[in-house]
């Protein structure tokens, strides 16, 4: 079975965490980000969607602030979901994630205030910092009251959506755990394929992720655990395969063959070639068992 910080990351790159988020964040300003295991006992700050929090991270004061919150958002072990209050009045909270009672990670869902912010919460807020310039204040004033706020039962009700959500997305990773989805995933085999069938354009990492349906960031990442090669040097290889037959071939120029299979520079060929082979194009046409 694949780590669960592995097994995280192709959820959180999946339509279904990603429509849901979208959907979550749109309709409320809420943020929402799914956490491997292994984070459980150091909680990262996110600070997605939310201007007040991005800037609270950013000075020294306010960040001792963010991690006091976080020293005390810690996953409990009996599966129940915990929110904390920072000094700001912020609301951040925790959702074990599951897979057939199997711990696998977390939501991590913030950051609305319960009450509508006022002038006197925020100077009362300052008063704990320090250096802090008044261009830096006023940035900080105006993302405070840009703070979505709702009564602690609606914010409750959204949560119960998300704990909805995770029986959805559980389904999704137990097909993953199980192998059902990625024996060999099909994002790959359409992007081998599309190689086999195409070797010899001008290929991109960029082309081929589009043509496989996949963020090119993520399928770079994918790519090289499952094929255990970098884009660049699986399309190389296969490139140098299709070219052997054609230099046993003495009717074809060496120049024509680089061409042939997608190479633009015979200088680049010829280094590629022995890299791979050992031997140059020219000393593997002339090998003697040739």
């Amino acid at each position: 079975m694949e780590r669960s910080s592995d097994i995280i990351d192709i959820l959180s790159q999946s339509d279904l965490f990603q429509k849901f988020a979208h959907g979550f964040q749109g309709s409320a300003g809420l943020s929402i980000a799914l956490q491997p295991l292994e984070n459980r006992h150091s909680i990262p700050p996110t600070a997605h969607g939310n201007a007040f929090c991005a800037l609270m991270t950013e000075g020294t004061d306010t960040c001792a602030i963010c991690k006091q919150l976080q020293a005390g958002l810690t996953l409990p072990e009996d599966g129940s979901r915990r929110s904390v209050v920072c000094r700001a009045g912020l609301t951040e909270t925790i959702i074990p994630f599951q897979v057939a009672d199997e711990p696998l990670g977390f939501f991590q869902i913030g950051h609305p205030m319960h009450v509508s912010p006022t002038q006197e919460r925020f100077n009362r807020l300052m008063r704990f910092l320090s250096a802090e310039s008044d261009e830096r204040i006023q940035a900080l004033e105006r993302a405070y009251f840009k703070v979505p706020t709702m009564s602690p039962q609606e914010y409750q009700n959204r949560l119960n959506m998300v704990s909805i959500f995770s029986d959805h997305l559980a389904m999704l990773a137990n097909q993953i755990i199980m192998g059902q989805q990625w024996a060999e995933p099909g994002t790959i085999r359409e992007a081998k394929e599309f190689i086999e069938h195409h070797y010899w354009e001008k290929l991109s990492l960029s082309k081929v992720a589009h043509k496989a349906k996949a963020q090119p960031s993520y399928f770079c990442k994918r790519f090289k655990k499952v094929t255990g090669l970098h884009f660049s040097e699986y399309l190389a290889r296969v490139r140098i395969e299709k070219a052997k037959p054609m230099l046993l071939d003495s009717r074809h120029f060496i120049r024509d063959v680089a061409v042939a299979v997608g190479f633009e520079s015979i200088p680049y060929f010829t280094r590629v070639f022995k890299q791979i082979t050992g031997q140059s194009p020219r000393q593997y046409r002339e090998r003697p068992n040739s």
